[in-house]
């Protein structure tokens, strides 16, 4: 059985694993027009996904570890950075 915590990290590997594909749609479509914005959406969605993913492979080793709570927070950056681009390109 996952504690409350794993189970969040695998619901949030699970929705940002949806998430990217349109995200990399849009990006593909928009071009260099949107690169700005799209690009950094997709970093945002890949930093969250590796971020809890090594959150799980902490809780099934029974280990503590900062990584997983750096990249979860780096992941903020690309979030801000893809609306400022986003918002640039409307």
């Amino acid at each position: 059985m996952l504690d409350p915590s794993e189970q969040l990290a695998v619901a949030e590997v699970a929705i940002y694993a949806i998430l990217v594909i349109p995200s990399m749609y849009t990006l593909f479509k928009h071009g260099w027009q949107g690169l700005n914005g799209w690009l950094f959406l997709v970093a945002f969605c890949a930093l969250r996904i590796i971020g809890c993913a090594l959150q799980i492979s902490d809780d099934k080793k029974g280990s503590v570890s900062t990584t997983p709570a750096i990249i979860s927070g780096v992941g903020l950056s690309p979030l801000v950075l893809a609306f400022i681009g986003i918002l640039h390109e409307s």
